[in-house]
């Protein structure tokens, strides 16, 4: 096979240099995805928002490793491997289209849902285990009170008969200092937690269309540099 053309040069080095910015891409989608999961899955009723989290880990994770292929193929002049890695990019790129967007629409959808599983599994505190340890642990992780507010504690039968709320409402959290509280707010979390868990998804959110654009502006360069590689590759075989 001849030397590649000068233009044909400068493709290739610049999609090896595109590669690289692109494994740097991926791997901060597996950052953004971790940093989701970890603010998510503090609270046992946003699990949705968690495997959110791991999907866009997987995502970064694959796009992580197409860029090996990517690298491989512009080094090694293989134009088999600089078509495949073009149309694998082209299958994440329209992948993460559709991942955005329907989590855009969904959206609302899922935080309505939350609010009810929420205010719903209000009922069971102190009765049902795992209901119990993740209300504690939500109200201690997001610094917040009950559904919609410490009023919203009425729907337990369990606190509202001792006129309470868990303690885990409490700014400072002591042993029973959500006893008799009901009628005192004064020192419980005064924002709800379908309010709190609702900004960390927004903003979570905004982070991940953030980097998904900024991702997706560097994968339809690497689509146009790899077609157009191979196609220089394909008139130097011929050439030979």
């Amino acid at each position: 096979m001849s030397d590649l053309s000068g233009g044909a040069k400068c493709v290739k080095y610049t999609l090896f240099v595109f590669n690289i910015l692109f494994l740097l891409a991926g791997l901060l989608l597996i950052i953004v995805g971790a940093i989701v999961y970890v603010k998510t899955s503090s609270s046992g009723f946003s699990q949705s928002a968690a495997a959110a989290g791991i999907l866009i880990i997987v995502v970064g994770s694959i796009v992580f490793l197409v860029s090996f292929f990517g690298c491989a193929g512009a080094i090694n002049n293989n134009h088999c491997m600089v078509v495949t890695y073009g149309i694998l990019l082209l299958i994440i790129l329209l992948g993460q289209i559709a991942a955005v967007v329907t989590g855009v629409i969904k959206r609302d959808s899922l935080t309505k849902i939350l609010n009810q599983e929420m205010l719903d599994s209000q009922k069971d505190y102190g009765k049902d285990p795992y209901t119990t340890k993740s209300w504690n642990e939500t109200q201690k992780n997001f610094a917040c009170c009950g559904s919609y507010g410490y009023r919203s504690w009425n729907e337990s039968d369990v606190l509202r008969e001792t006129n309470s709320v868990p303690d885990s409402c409490c700014k400072n959290i002591t042993d029973n200092c959500g006893v008799g509280k009901f009628d005192q707010p004064g020192d419980l979390n005064a924002i709800g937690c379908n309010t709190a868990i609702e900004t960390v998804l927004q903003n979570s959110m905004l982070a991940v269309i953030i980097v998904a654009a900024g991702v997706g502006l560097l994968e339809l360069i690497g689509i146009v540099f790899a077609f157009c590689l191979a196609h220089s590759l394909r008139k130097d075989y011929r050439v030979v």
